[in-house]
């Protein structure tokens, strides 16, 4: 960064009423030298710096044109963000290093310019650009205790245990300051190591961090994906879940069936995907809910085929492994469909109202 220290030393000296010759005499060096400092061709040794800032009652940072306060770094990310937002991207950089060089600790300094280099479309020398975002990076690392640094493990465990907490208080803006500051999930371990990972080892990887999709649809509907406000349940969740599902259109119900459908589709052959979403029972509660909005506009024989499909789940050993946590509720589930279902296909012709009591016959087996 530029430093000022020659307009600085004109300045505080037309301030004092000094003459070039008077500093120069002060100070015991020619006059030709205070004019060389003052031009910017020539800058006073080190040893000098304390006596100039002593003369004119001012700190070294002032001297030198330094601000170091948080205001001035906060005040800089703020102007280098909007300069890249513009587009002016080379200015931008430009800015960023030499504010990097000013204010070496300043960790969000150092991403922001570590983060433009880096998605910079094809620059020239887009090599020594990555060698300098690693540099920036370790740089961050070892300001925050480097890169197995317990510190921040320690911190994010204890997050995760504050911030329920505090929805359990219903302290609720303060868990919402501390979430909104947890790592996005493209931050995670999970994210990012699928692209370190090559061949069977990477599919391996991919196919076991299925649960945290899995977990992330269940939390739609757990936590009323409906509802301006969550439906609090103080058991296992399945009041929120029926009061949820309560409010979805037939189209809602196919839309996220699908997204079920296409989330499972990413296992091998032999995970067998049907047999492990019989225990997902949100999965069998959609199909539930589907059969019911089904019959009740006379759709009778596609409501069969999905109240078919959430039974089976009821039948599956409650204590097979099951990629859904809640999957120990899946047999409960299985005793309220008839109570559901029964007053949908009232109405329905003899021989619908037949395989429909054939396949509810199973809940009791």
């Amino acid at each position: 960064m530029k430093i000022n220290i020659g307009e600085n030393i004109r300045s505080l000296r037309k301030e004092k009423g000094i003459t070039q010759e008077k500093l120069a005499e002060i100070l015991g060096v020619t006059s030709q030298a205070v004019s060389r400092w003052e031009s910017g061709a020539g800058y006073p040794d080190m040893d000098q710096l304390p006596g100039l800032a002593s003369l004119f009652g001012v700190s070294m940072d002032t001297l030198l044109g330094y601000d170091g306060s948080m205001e001035k770094q906060n005040r800089l990310v703020l102007e280098i963000s909007a300069m890249i937002g513009r587009g002016e991207m080379d200015e931008g950089i430009r800015r960023a290093r030499e504010a990097v060089e000013m204010y070496p600790a300043n960790n969000a300094l150092s991403l922001l310019l570590a983060t433009v280099l880096f998605s910079r479309k094809d620059p020239e020398g887009k090599e020594n650009d990555l060698e300098e975002v690693v540099c920036l990076c370790n740089r961050v690392l070892m300001e925050t205790g480097g890169r197995n640094s317990d510190r921040i493990i320690m911190a994010l465990a204890a997050k995760n245990l504050l911030i329920p907490a505090l929805v359990r208080l219903n302290r609720r803006e303060e868990a919402r300051e501390d979430a909104a500051l947890m790592p996005a999930l493209t931050m995670t371990r999970d994210f990012t190591l699928p692209m370190v990972l090559m061949g069977a080892e990477k599919q391996e990887f991919l196919l076991a961090g299925l649960p945290i999709v899995i977990i992330l649809l269940n939390n739609m509907y757990v936590y009323g994906y409906h509802h301006p406000e969550p439906v609090q349940s103080k058991t296992d969740g399945l009041t929120a879940l029926t009061a949820g599902l309560a409010k979805y259109t037939l189209e809602d119900c196919l839309r996220q069936l699908l997204l079920w459908d296409t989330v499972y589709a990413g296992l091998p052959p032999e995970a067998d995907a049907e047999r492990e979403l019989d225990s997902v029972e949100i999965y069998l509660a959609l199909h539930k809910r589907t059969a019911v909005l089904l019959a009740e506009t006379g759709q009778y024989e596609d409501a069969l085929e999905h109240l078919e499909r959430a039974m089976r789940g009821t039948l599956r050993p409650v204590g097979e492994k099951r990629f859904h946590p809640f999957n120990e509720q899946v047999r409960q589930f299985g005793g309220s469909i008839e109570k559901d279902c029964f007053a949908a296909f009232e109405n329905a012709p003899a021989d619908i109202r037949q395989r429909f009591q054939k396949i509810m016959a199973h809940t009791t087996e």
